[in-house]
């Protein structure tokens, strides 16, 4: 018999992961940050947003 295998959440998701399981664009959540609706947690030094 196999054990399950533990899966953790991530602490944090790219808007790209965000936006595919919202059924959303990145463009989206990109105007939410920029109209101050939803902000990212961090961003990365390459512009990433987390």
């Amino acid at each position: 018999m196999n054990e399950p295998t533990n899966f953790e959440e991530p602490d944090e998701f790219s808007i790209a992961y965000l936006a595919r399981t919202a059924g959303i664009s990145s463009r989206t959540l990109r105007h939410y940050d920029h109209i101050g609706l939803f902000s990212p947690h961090r961003v990365a030094s390459n512009g990433y947003r987390f």
